[in-house]
């Protein structure tokens, strides 16, 4: 289920970072090595969106990842119909995959 406010695309952000963990095999062994990728979503798009999309290209399911947004705020399941407008993010925002 979608907000109304979500229905129409709203503003573009071009700048939201997601940084996560990555393992590194090495010669001595493995380390975890931190990663980032850059997004483009409009504001109209809801945190499970988000979510399913991030999940996706870091092989996951949504299910097992989670999401913190600054202000060291963890996105819980009740908040998977929020848009991204509801929870404040602007350009240049960063959220931490776990």
């Amino acid at each position: 289920m979608r907000p109304h406010q979500a229905i129409l695309k709203g503003e573009l952000l071009d700048r939201i970072l997601i940084k996560y963990m990555s393992p590194e095999t090495n010669v001595w062994g493995e380390e975890k090595v931190e990663r980032a990728i850059v997004f483009k979503l409009y504001t109209s798009c809801t945190v499970w969106e988000l979510k399913s999309e991030v999940a996706r290209m870091l092989s996951l399911t949504p299910k097992y990842l989670e999401l913190e947004i600054p202000g060291k705020i963890l996105l819980k399941e009740k908040q998977h119909g929020m848009s991204i407008q509801e929870l404040g993010l602007r350009n240049n925002s960063i959220i931490t995959a776990r």
